[in-house]
């Protein structure tokens, strides 16, 4: 590897208070780094030389690690980079249950290996494509752990528990918990585990429990009579304790959970274009466009069911894409559509996002998804016309998330369907589009595809 030299003031600090013994974190352009403390040389050392490491990355769930810079006083890692960063709650429900057995099963691989995984909530995973992944490295401690340590509670309140909630279509409630950056922010410390919802939702894991717990006290007192059989007695307290259940108890429910059946306005819109098969010559047209340009990265903001997304993909393979949809039954179409696929695309991550309005976070939405190419088809009319967003907040937005180019659309008729439409705003024209748009971008190509449709694609000035 050529060396180089660590610019660490140009890099993020996702978390600007140091929560992590291990090290500090820091997010360069091309790759993570984490900065070993003193303390912790010897045993990172130890963990990139173990058993446990290689088959942990050659599962594919801890990203490539290496060591980045190791002298005498200096220890830095350099881990791949997520090609994008989603919060938990940004994820689609199928993206929630794979994170939650993902955990799982990265705690049963520390355990063969003789560690311990310390923590287990969702702040630690990001998803690479479609796989989630296990990002910090100091969480993975040597030795067995203690019977209280976190990882058992934190998996139960913050990883599974929002599961359930969604299964159950408590949309609300799940994404609160999801969104909550820091719990421990007050005193008294206001966690999930300790609200009343919490206890009455482990009843989930009550009724096996119920009959393993009877099933033991009519033995034990079967035992009574009997000293020297006591000792046999079987230890039913356990069967009674729901703050922590069994990991095992925990996969097993969370394999069994469904997604929820909930309307929404845009579930089945890109429907249609699957079950045609044939694409039209208005997305065939922007894809020939987008061929003009040099670019690796793309996020489709607006993707609904990730339909012209893929077709992106089919034609640049090598492309790493991020489809973002604030409707969460067509981003869960998206996602579950590609990873059941026979060859699905392993370069492109889905993403349950309000880019108006994007979930609070250590690093801005913009800087978590930022992308050569930034694609906004048939979305700009709803924005302006039914949400009332503000131009110059959205056209912000789309030149810090751009690195490159823009791919955008302006529909001169506005919530024109099927030849009908209400009227427009005397305000809503083109010329006050592009206006808004020359500001920021500069038009490479202009061209009408479509009676309600006008394609642009921008360079990033």
């Amino acid at each position: 590897m050529e060396e180089r030299t660590i610019d660490f003031k140009n890099c993020i600090r996702p978390m600007l208070h140091q929560l992590d013994t291990t090290g500090v974190v820091y997010i360069g352009a091309d790759r993570v780094y984490r900065r070993i403390s003193p303390d912790a040389r010897d045993i990172t050392l130890e963990l990139l030389n173990s058993g446990l490491f290689k088959e942990l990355v050659e599962r594919r769930l801890l990203p490539e690690t290496w060591i980045e810079e190791k002298t005498e006083n200096s220890l830095v890692l350099g881990h791949k980079k997520a090609d994008f960063i989603l919060y938990a709650s940004e994820w689609t429900f199928s993206m929630l249950k794979k994170e939650v057995l993902t955990l799982i099963e990265v705690h049963k691989v520390c355990e063969k290996h003789g560690w311990f995984l310390q923590d287990g909530h969702l702040w630690n995973v990001v998803f690479f494509g479609d796989d989630p992944m296990l990002v910090d490295f100091g969480s993975l401690k040597k030795g067995k752990a203690e019977p209280d340590w976190p990882f058992f509670k934190e998996l139960v309140a913050n990883a599974f528990f929002p599961l359930l909630l969604l299964s159950g279509g408590d949309f609300y409630m799940a994404n609160l918990i999801l969104s909550d950056t820091y719990p421990n922010r007050l005193q008294p410390f206001p966690t999930f585990s300790n609200a009343p919802v919490y206890f009455e939702k482990l009843k989930v894991f009550r009724k096996k429990r119920d009959l393993q717990y009877w099933f033991g006290f009519f033995c034990n007192l079967f035992l009574i009579p009997f000293p020297p059989l006591r000792k046999y007695q079987f230890k039913i307290w356990r069967y009674r304790t729901l703050r922590n259940p069994a990991v095992c108890e925990v996969q097993r429910e969370a394999e069994k959970l469904q997604p929820p059946k909930v309307w929404t306005e845009w579930d089945a819109y890109h429907e249609p274009n699957y079950s045609d098969g044939e694409v039209s010559s208005r997305f065939l047209r922007i894809i020939e466009l987008l061929k003009s340009i040099d670019w690796t990265t793309a996020v489709d903001l607006a993707g609904n069911g990730g339909y012209f997304t893929m077709q992106v993909l089919k034609n640049f393979p090598e492309a790493k894409m991020l489809c973002l949809d604030y409707d969460s039954r067509a981003i869960e179409r998206a996602y579950t559509r590609n990873v059941t696929a026979e060859e699905p695309y392993k370069n492109l991550t889905c993403g349950m996002v309000n880019f108006c309005y994007p979930s609070d976070g250590h690093i801005p939405l913009s800087g978590r998804i930022s992308s050569d190419l930034v694609i906004a088809l048939a979305v700009t009319h709803h924005l302006f016309l039914r949400q009332s967003i503000s131009s110059e907040v959205f056209f912000d937005f789309l030149h810090d998330t751009s690195k490159k180019y823009l791919a955008i659309e302006f529909m001169p008729l506005g919530l024109w369907r099927e030849g009908v439409a209400p009227p427009v705003p005397a305000w809503y024209t083109e010329e006050w589009f592009r206006k808004e748009l020359d500001r920021r971008f500069a038009v490479i190509v202009r061209e009408q595809l479509e009676e309600n449709r006008v394609f642009f694609l921008c360079h990033r000035r």
